[in-house]
């Protein structure tokens, strides 16, 4: 059984998930090289444009709701293929932009759009294919993240001063172009264990009770009731489902205000533009080795998933509400190197948590409800780390707020252990 889940074909996923996340953080962090370019040509304000930016991981992370009802009607090969020729097409209309509007518009809808329904597609295809070594295919697959912040800020920093920011969103989408084939190879998930990460009908025989016996619901009624079934609604009576959103919430709106605002932070305390971005390769450094490391925790049974992720999330908020104090070059150095750890142990102990509190059965659409209501929550609040900069006129408050956020995950990822302590004491 184990054998079969680890054959190529779960291994062709992770690799799949690898590349996807290599390029959905190069996203990231390309516009955030180009931000003061973009803030100079396009004539725009720091805050708008930290928001545009903010709607692009926003559309990645809400686009995944998408993920459930598309796999009961397409094979995840059309899926996949689809998204990535979407992602593609999107960079290609902001290379021809020829304003803000417009460049949001192609970035938001099509490439964050396709990029989010890839990426909830292939977490919930690791949870169908792997049971024991989850943590550890988790692990492998998110080193894209830290891998791309080591690559994308050099190159995209390089590639803007030689191209312009037209010609590097055009390089870039080449390289988003290698989405395609890992589609076209995508294989169909395993033909037994748990492969009904698709949504589970509700009884059948009640259904067929509803429709002879009951009322017939209008248009919309029968559309909503639907919908419900499909996203698997019941979803938002576990308490634990709670907790995922609020952490999903905090870290992805935290990770995506670090990526954006690392770089002019850095510059902002004097390091000139290639040394600032070197502080994302030490980053990106720390949080590829703990990606592996944290897989050879939880696998070995030296700590279970939920306390390595509190402690993560201990450590990002302290690196990142010491950076205001640091200036020079070497104790920065080890803040980032230890928010990179944090990074490291969160991004796929958050994944393995949702999967093991959920079941492999609900993971579809429980990363599609979480990813759907933390991008709505950095669509509402993005701007507010760029609005804190242009009020107080330095990234030191904006740092000392992320930390803060990230310290506040800490007591959601025992909310049941809480909620049942509760109900003891009222009986």
């Amino acid at each position: 059984m184990e054998r079969e889940k680890t054959s190529c074909r779960a291994w062709l996923v992770v690799l799949s998930l690898n590349i996807t996340f290599t390029l959905y953080g190069g996203l990231n962090k390309v516009f955030g090289v180009l931000m003061p370019e973009l803030r100079e040509q396009l004539a725009t304000d720091t805050w708008l444009l930290g928001w545009v930016i903010t709607m692009i991981g926003a559309s990645v992370q809400s686009a995944g709701l998408l993920t459930g009802p598309l796999t009961s009607i397409f094979s995840e090969r059309a899926i996949f293929t689809a998204s990535a020729v979407s992602s593609v097409a999107g960079l290609l209309g902001a290379f021809l932009a020829p304003g803000l509007l417009s460049l949001t518009l192609c970035v938001v809808c099509l490439t964050g759009a396709g990029l989010g329904i890839i990426v909830c597609l292939a977490k919930a295809l690791l949870g169908a294919y792997f049971s024991s070594r989850l943590s550890m295919a988790a692990g492998i697959s998110t080193t894209g993240l830290p891998l791309s912040y080591m690559i994308f800020p050099p190159l995209a920093q390089f590639l803007l001063e030689v191209y312009g920011w037209r010609g590097t969103l055009l390089i870039f989408s080449a390289l988003v172009a290698f989405l395609i084939p890992c589609g076209l190879v995508m294989r169909p998930r395993p033909p037994s264990g748990d492969k009904s990460y698709k949504p589970i009908p509700a009884n059948s025989s009640q259904q067929t009770s509803s429709s002879e016996d009951g009322p017939q619901l209008c248009g919309c009624g029968r559309l909503l009731d639907v919908l419900c079934e499909k996203t698997d609604f019941g979803l938002f009576r576990n308490v634990m489902m709670w907790s995922h959103i609020v952490t999903y919430c905090l870290f992805g709106f935290v990770n995506n205000s670090w990526v954006i605002f690392m770089v002019p932070y850095a510059q902002t305390k004097g390091f000139a533009p290639f040394t600032a971005t070197s502080f994302s390769i030490i980053a990106g450094v720390s949080s590829m080795i703990s990606n592996l490391l944290q897989g050879v925790v939880v696998s070995r049974h030296i700590l279970c998933t939920r306390v390595l992720i509190a402690i993560g999330s201990a450590i990002g908020s302290a690196s990142l509400v010491v950076s205001p104090l640091l200036h020079t070059y070497a104790p920065l150095a080890v803040a980032m190197s230890l928010y990179g750890v944090s990074h490291g142990i969160l991004y796929p102990g958050l994944v393995c948590f949702v999967i093991e509190e959920q079941g492999k059965s609900r993971a579809a659409n429980a990363f599609g409800w979480t990813g759907f209501l933390s991008g709505l929550f950095r669509l509402c609040f993005g701007f507010s780390t760029g609005l804190l900069y242009d009020y107080t006129g330095s990234y030191d408050h904006t740092f000392i707020f992320l930390g803060t956020l990230l310290g506040i995950m800490v007591p959601f990822f025992f909310l049941d252990k809480i909620s049942d302590c509760c109900s003891r004491r009222k009986e």
